[in-house]
C-alpha cells in the first residue's frame, strides 16, 4: 500500500547518519521508539545510550527493541573475541544503569516466545497476524527481527541499513578512495574500521503512521504494551511505499521481484549478502531480455565471507546473461539498495539473501530518490568491474546451508 511524506531525504553514510540521529534525539520532545537488531556498547553505542538516558530524564518516553545476545556476544557463525565481548559486558553494565535510572525501557526482540493474549479490541488485526507467526515460525530462535526502525515524536521516521556501533555509525567522513583498516589505523580519534550504510529519514504524512504501527504491532509482539495511534492530519506529498516482510507475509521479497520482472530499462543493485537463487535467476533473466543489470558488492572486508563463497558460484552465469558485477575491496558495504528503471529505489534492512526472503522480519521503503543515484554512481566508483570469471562449484557444504544464509 503506498502512503505519502511531507519530506524525505537520504542520509549517504555513518557521519550523516549519526549527526541526524543524535539531533533528532536531542530534540525530541514526547517519544523515541527505535528497533534494530544490533545495539553495540562500544564508543558510539555509549554515546547513543548517554543521549537516551538524557532524554528520558527531560519526560521523553523512551523505548527499545535490540537482539542483546547478538550486541555483546555475536553471532552463532561470527562470535565476537573474548577482548571485544568483555569490553561489552563492561560497557552493557553501566548501560543498564543509565536506562533503569533514567527509565528507559527495553525488550529483547530475540525471545518471541513471549506471544501476548490477544486483545480484546484489535482495530489493526493483530491477533490474525499473531496467528499467522506462530504457524510459520516453526523455529523461533531461527527467526531474527533484522528491521531498522528509529520514529521521534511520531512524526518523524528513519528507515534503512544502520545499526547502533562504531562500525555503522561515527562522527569522523570516511575516505572512500582509501582502504578502510588503513584509514582505521591512521585516524587517532575514530581507529576503528567504518562501514558504508544509508537511512531514510522520513517526515510527516501517513507513511511515519504506517510504520509508527508497525512499531506497536512488534512491542506488543514482544510483550509491551502498545500505545494508542494517533490518526495524521497531514497527507504529504510524496508517495512512499513501506513493506513489511516477516515470516508469515513475504511483501518485500513478492514486490521487488515483481518490479525486477517487470523493468524495462535498469536494475542496480548494491547488497552485501547475496545467496537467494530467485533473485538471481530474476536478475539474469532481466540481463538477457536486454535490461542493463549490474551489482556491487562488498568482496575482501565482507564480515561473511560463506555468503561471499556462494556468491562468486554464480558470477559466471551472471555474466554470461550479461549482468556488470562489481566487487568493492577498499569498504564494507552494509548497505541495501536497488533501483528499478531508474525510478523506483528500494532502501531497508532486506538483504537479498534467503535470510530475509525465508526467515527474518524486514523493513523497507519504496520511492523516487534522487539521491539514491548519487550514492550509488559513488560506490560503483570505488569498485572493481569484474573481468569475465570462471565457472566455481558450490560444494555440498555451501548448499547444506545455502537456505539459511
Amino acid at each position: 500500500m503506498t502512503h505519502h511524506a511531507q519530506g524525505a531525504r537520504l542520509l549517504a553514510d555513518g557521519n550523516e547518519i549519526l549527526a541526524a540521529v543524535l539531533d533528532a534525539i536531542n530534540n525530541a520532545h514526547t517519544s523515541i521508539d527505535w528497533h534494530v537488531i544490533v545495539f553495540h556498547p562500544d564508543e558510539i553505542g555509549m554515546e547513543i545510550a548517554r543521549a537516551l538516558a538524557a532524554a528520558a530524564q527531560r519526560g521523553v518516553s523512551v523505548r527499545l527493541s535490540f537482539n542483546r545476545h547478538q550486541s555483546v556476544y555475536g553471532s552463532i557463525i561470527g562470535p565476537y573475541p573474548p577482548a571485544t565481548r568483555d569490553a561489552y559486558l563492561r560497557n552493557e553494565a553501566e548501560r543498564w544503569q543509565l536506562f533503569h535510572k533514567a527509565g528507559v525501557i527495553f525488550l529483547d526482540s530475540q525471545f518471541r516466545w513471549r506471544f501476548p493474549p490477544a486483545p480484546q479490541h484489535d482495530p489493526h488485526g493483530w491477533t490474525q497476524w499473531r496467528r499467522d507467526m506462530l504457524r510459520n515460525m516453526h523455529m523461533p530462535l531461527n527467526h531474527y527481527d533484522h528491521r531498522k526502525l528509529l520514529i521521534i515524536d511520531g512524526v518523524t521516521a528513519f528507515v534503512g541499513t544502520g545499526n547502533i556501533g562504531k562500525q555503522y555509525l561515527y562522527h569522523h567522513p570516511v575516505d572512500n578512495d582509501a582502504d578502510m583498516q588503513v584509514q582505521s589505523q591512521s585516524d587517532e580519534q575514530e581507529p576503528w574500521d567504518k562501514w558504508l550504510d544509508v537511512m531514510v529519514c522520513l517526515e510527516g504524512g501517513s507513511v511515519v503512521e504506517a510504520l509508527t504501527l508497525d512499531f506497536e504491532r512488534h512491542w506488543w509482539f514482544l510483550g509491551g504494551e502498545p500505545r494508542t495511534i494517533a490518526q495524521s492530519n497531514s497527507l504529504g506529498t510524496i508517495p512512499v511505499a513501506p513493506l513489511f516482510q516477516t515470516p508469515a507475509q513475504p511483501d518485500n521479497r513478492d514486490r521487488l521481484l515483481r518490479s525486477m520482472e517487470q523493468a524495462t530499462t535498469s536494475i542496480h543493485v548494491m547488497c552485501p549478502y547475496i545467496t537467494s537463487e530467485a533473485f538471481l535467476t530474476t536478475l539474469a533473466r532481466a540481463a538477457q531480455r536486454g535490461v542493463d543489470v549490474d551489482i556491487i558488492y562488498p568482496d575482501k572486508h565482507n564480515d561473511e565471507p560463506v555468503t561471499v563463497q556462494i556468491f562468486r558460484t554464480y558470477i559466471h552465469s551472471l555474466q554470461q546473461a550479461g549482468v556488470s558485477i562489481y566487487a568493492c575491496n577498499r569498504r564494507m558495504i552494509h548497505t541495501k539498495m536497488t533501483i528499478v528503471d531508474d525510478r523506483d529505489v528500494f532502501v531497508g534492512s532486506y538483504n537479498l539473501n534467503n535470510r530475509s526472503a525465508r526467515h527474518d522480519f524486514e523493513l523497507s521503503v519504496v520511492l523516487e530518490l534522487p539521491q539514491a543515484h548519487i550514492v550509488m554512481a559513488r560506490y560503483r566508483h570505488i569498485s572493481d568491474l569484474l573481468p569475465p570469471q570462471r565457472t566455481q562449484q558450490r560444494s555440498l557444504w555451501l548448499r547444506l546451508i545455502q537456505p539459511y544464509t
